[in-house]
């Protein structure tokens, strides 16, 4: 979580991420791919018009995030989903 960063702010979002880095040890990971040696990297998206947050990543990391915003946020486990329209959705 140390090396971590916001990737991306707008009006109606913002994308924090770790880095790269903290997902391997060494330069080239080539020869790592498919050993279960590599993490992916933790994310945190913010979705203003929801009021969301959304966080990805390894199961240790994202409980580590989830204790440190536990103080200023309230825990949700409701889906955020997307506004589907059900007329381009129905078979012509």
């Amino acid at each position: 979580i140390d090396q971590a960063h916001w990737i991306s702010i707008t009006k109606s979002q913002a994308i924090w991420r770790t880095a790269a880095s903290s997902q391997c040890d060494a330069k080239v990971p080539d020869w790592l791919w498919g050993q279960g040696r590599m993490r992916r990297p933790a994310e945190v998206v913010f979705l203003k018009g929801k009021g969301k947050l959304i966080i990805d990543g390894p199961e240790d990391t994202v409980e580590d995030i989830i204790d440190l915003i536990a103080k200023f946020t309230k825990p949700d486990d409701n889906a955020v989903l997307p506004i589907y329209d059900a007329n381009k959705m129905s078979a012509n």
